[in-house]
């Protein structure tokens, strides 16, 4: 009996010690729920500040002077009525803030439709220019003239008779050319007498739009540059022209643009020979197609430019001219098809001590580029803008620091000849360091440099490859271990993709 007694007494010294400890272990339970039930409600508390937070700092909010960065940087490709206007109707902040701003009206782009009717066109952008004119306060205007669509009567009703004969049936491209020869023997006296004042597109309708800019002399006055798209008919370009010019006074910048304006001076016969059309004292900035006629046409310092674009010409008065130009620091080089090859046997040197920037516009084979000599010591970038395919037509006589491609045809053609391009540049630019191609050849790149490393013919000064999807934004493949002695390390590779990208 005393044994079942003392086994009955440890049974209950156990249990009631297992319900001791049961009950320390909801006590401790019930600390912890009280303690994250605590950090529930300071979550809580602190989720709903960030959330009102957050509501406060939508765009609307923002200060006027952010608004106004982000809405100049969100039309900067192009300032006309329908961008604007978009902006305008969001709301009453942001119309406001859009009206305030004079530097989102100081860009005025007036750009002719292509289209039959213009006169209404004409009336919603003269108000336009108007409120430009008004808004942009005191601030320096930027002019974009595109006038490329700009045709005479005759033209239309040619356009428009040629129109109908294409419409009526197919016909064969013998039978097109006929049509043309016929319409430029075709006395058109008779019809713009009689139907050309009843158009809805004459040519005037445009062309006065530039009145509202260039009659006013505290307008003209701040004119700080000026891009002109010249029609195709020099009469009509005369015309835009003499609205334009007294615009000249204070102009830094001016791009004309068009084939035809190296034939406008002979439409001024009351002009002296040699005369220029215009003086534009200040310009920095300067793009017309023929250098060596734009003397005729306009009067500047050569000294004073910092930026040049201009066609590449045949003949040595060509690089006569291009020795003016001592402070030029960027020269854009436009290869027409038109134009005939460099003469090597003038041995051409362009010499521009100067020069930090040259960027080659290639519309042809321009192989004959590489006997143009360039003295420029200073060139931190060459820019290749390729719009043809060739394979070959790279090789300039610099070494700058920075060797860009910038091909501008479709991918499939681009893939079939970047191999042969970017080994082209890598051997022949070998005192170069950076060469930028496009980001889908990142592939061909690799494998390249692969080759070369292979062959132990990759120059030691080359070190990194940029894959450019857009220029704000490149990617970085490193070429070559850090370290100074980059040359043995990047041969050492066994497999360059192995090259660590940032």
């Amino acid at each position: 009996m005393a044994s079942i007694g003392q086994t009955s007494s440890n049974k209950v010294k156990h249990i009631q010690s297992l319900l001791e400890r049961e009950i320390e272990r909801v006590n401790e339970l019930k600390r912890l729920l009280a303690t994250a039930e605590q950090e529930v409600e300071r979550l809580k508390r602190e989720l709903a500040e960030c959330q009102q937070a957050t509501s406060s700092a939508v765009i609307s909010n923002c200060p006027s002077e952010i608004l106004s960065m982000i809405f100049e940087l969100s039309i900067s490709d192009g300032r006309d009525v329908v961008q604007i206007g978009r902006l305008l109707l969001v709301c009453k902040h942001w119309h406001a803030v859009v009206i305030n701003d004079p530097y989102i009206w100081n860009r005025i782009h007036i750009s002719v439709p292509v289209q039959w009717d213009i006169r209404s066109w004409s009336r919603s952008t003269e108000s336009y220019i108007k409120c430009c004119i008004e808004r942009s306060r005191n601030s320096r205007l930027h002019i974009n003239l595109n006038f490329s669509g700009l045709y005479t009567i005759r033209q239309q009703i040619a356009e428009r008779v040629q129109y109908g004969f294409l419409n009526l049936s197919p016909i064969a491209q013998s039978g097109v050319s006929l049509i043309s020869e016929w319409l430029e023997d075709l006395d058109y006296e008779p019809l713009e007498d009689n139907i050309g004042t009843d158009l809805e597109c004459l040519p005037h309708h445009a062309i006065d739009l530039i009145g509202h800019l260039s009659t006013r002399l505290e307008v003209v006055r701040r004119w700080e540059s000026l891009v002109i798209h010249a029609p195709s008919d020099v009469d009509l370009l005369k015309d835009i022209w003499e609205l334009v010019s007294p615009g000249g006074v204070n102009l830094s910048q001016i791009h004309l643009n068009g084939w035809n304006w190296q034939d406008l001076p002979e439409r001024y016969c009351e002009l002296e020979e040699d005369t220029p059309l215009l003086t534009i004292p200040h310009v920095k900035d300067l793009k017309i197609e023929s250098l060596t006629s734009c003397y005729y046409l306009l009067s500047f310092d050569p000294s004073s430019l910092r930026k040049l674009c201009v066609c590449l010409e045949s003949h040595e008065e060509f690089f006569v001219q291009m020795a003016r130009f001592e402070q030029l620091t960027t020269l854009i080089l436009i290869t027409e098809p038109w134009h005939a090859p460099v003469d090597p046997n003038l041995s051409p040197r362009i010499s521009l001590r100067k020069l930090q920037e040259l960027v080659v516009t290639v519309k042809r084979d321009v192989k004959d580029l590489e006997s143009v000599r360039f003295d420029s010591p200073n060139l931190n970038r060459l820019v290749i803008e390729t719009l043809i395919v060739e394979p070959l037509a790279t090789r300039l006589r610099v070494q700058p620091r920075e060797v860009r491609w910038v091909p501008d045809y479709p991918h499939s053609e681009i893939l079939s000849v970047a191999h042969t391009v970017i080994r082209d540049f890598l051997l022949h630019y070998s005192d170069s360091e950076t060469l930028s191609i496009p980001a889908f050849l990142k592939e061909i790149a690799l494998e390249t440099l692969k080759e070369l490393v292979a062959d132990q013919l990759l120059p030691p000064k080359w070190k990194t490859i940029l894959l450019h999807e857009a220029p704000k934004d490149p990617e970085r493949i490193d070429t070559s271990a850090s370290g100074p002695n980059q040359r043995e390390d990047l041969e050492g590779q066994k497999d360059p993709e192995s090259a660590q990208c940032q």
